[in-house]
């Protein structure tokens, strides 16, 4: 399997839409076609001149903007029917040919393949995947609670009969629309929060979770490194790097995957996302980047045998506690659960397991 076009989507919001020229240079230079979707909700603005394929689409007045400019990706994949096709966000810039590549090159293309985090894995999963060091981190469709907008990989049509979706734009994003609220989040202020996002996430969940023949689905979990903003670092997990700049030598060696800057754009991100670009340090001291380091195994000779087993344990009483799997596994709930109370929950099994 071998990428050729990387889809995004956006509105003519600067905050996002700016990044476009450096985004679109990063994935030329993997050797693959970036391609954008354009909303095109003002008439003062454009894209910004790039290197890539502009495809640009009216606005729809009774369907909510955002899931219009995250969802126009996936229906835009039916324009490349017989070409392998990647969605991928604005603000996400490519580092890693060994990421975008190099990991694809054994799979067949006439399959799906999602590029998956941990923290989208089911609870069971993720706990076998951490405890084994010999563990290969490829999950089943099932496995993954789940699936982000980046990154579906497929060839266009594939993607398009796995999201069933119509030719027509506006068909199309009425249909995703449906989708744009979060259903694990079931307070007032979550669901207003949630009202804006989404759709992206849950449409493909849904109709991956619901395909009949599962063997078409290859999920590979991150377990690399990749860099992210300060701003984007309240909800990444595991922090194992400390703050600092990142190593140019890793860089080129493909250790870092990809870039998440997750906040609005600025000349100070433009510029710091041309130095990686070009595999530069940037100039002078960077307070605001931080490498996060995902791979989990290189740590796991810390945890003992009881700790492990200790933690799968009360994993799973929250997994059967009050809600479904799929609302235990990912929510805001989960993640409270988990850190306001592992540390009690673990020293209490570690005495009954001593």
């Amino acid at each position: 399997m071998k990428i050729k076009y990387a889809l995004i989507s956006c509105n003519s919001n600067m905050n996002y839409l700016g990044y476009w020229p450096v985004v679109a240079a990063a994935w030329r230079k993997l050797d693959i076609t970036p391609v954008l979707f354009f909303i095109r909700d003002s008439d003062t603005v454009s894209p910004p001149p790039a290197d890539g394929i502009v495809h640009t689409l009216e606005p729809l007045a009774d369907v909510e903007m955002s899931a219009q400019y995250t969802c126009a990706r996936f229906w835009g994949a039916q324009l490349y029917p017989d070409d392998v096709v990647a969605t991928s966000d604005m603000d996400l810039m490519p580092l890693s040919k060994k990421y975008f590549i190099g990991q694809l090159q054994d799979i067949p293309d006439d399959g799906h393949v999602h590029l998956c985090i941990l923290n989208m894995v089911s609870p069971a999963r993720r706990v076998a995947l951490l405890s084994d060091p010999n563990a290969e981190w490829v999950v089943q469709a099932n496995d993954v609670c789940k699936f982000r907008a980046f990154c579906h990989i497929a060839r266009g049509s594939l993607l398009k009969k796995i999201l069933a979706l119509p030719d027509d734009w506006e068909q199309a994003a009425r249909e995703m629309a449906l989708y744009n609220l979060d259903p694990m989040l079931d307070d007032d202020r979550s669901r207003t929060l949630s009202a804006r996002w989404g759709c992206d996430e849950w449409y493909p969940t849904a109709k991956i979770h619901a395909w009949q023949d599962q063997s078409i689905f290859t999920v590979l979990v991150h377990k690399n490194a990749f860099l992210s903003l300060q701003g984007r670092l309240k909800s990444r997990g595991k922090r194992l790097d400390g703050w600092g700049v990142w190593d140019s030598t890793l860089l080129k060696q493909g250790y870092y995957s990809y870039m998440h800057v997750g906040r609005r754009c600025t000349p100070e991100s433009l510029a710091l996302m041309n130095y990686l670009l070009e595999d530069n340090q940037p100039p002078g001291k960077v307070q605001k980047w931080r490498a996060v380091e995902k791979n989990f195994l290189e740590h796991q000779e810390k945890l003992s045998a009881k700790m492990m087993y200790a933690a799968q344990l009360f994993l799973m009483s929250c997994f059967f506690r009050n809600r479904s799997p799929l609302d235990i596994a990912c929510s805001r709930q989960m993640r409270s659960i988990l850190k306001n109370a592992l540390k009690a929950q673990l020293k209490s099994l570690l005495r009954r397991l001593s």
